[in-house]
């Protein structure tokens, strides 16, 4: 399945907080894990900038962690 066909998906790539780069890669990868954030969909927050600026603002982490955020009324950024 090719998800940049996907009519709801928004390309949010270089559009987020982020502070630096994560470290290149040193093993293969041989799992995916599909996590989601328990967030309710009516609450404010619920959405990739918010999850951007908390992983690098608070977490400190370099960018937002994940590959795709689902994002209440299913928009994938």
């Amino acid at each position: 399945m090719n998800f940049n066909k996907l009519p709801q998906l928004v390309d949010m790539r270089g559009k987020l907080e982020s502070n630096g780069t994560y470290s290149k890669r040193t093993k293969s990868i041989t799992h995916r894990v599909w996590h989601h954030s328990l967030t309710k969909k009516n609450l404010g927050g619920s959405d990739a900038e918010s999850f951007a600026d908390y992983h690098v603002n608070t977490l400190g982490w370099p960018g937002i962690g994940y590959t795709f955020i689902i994002e209440p009324k299913n928009l994938i950024n």
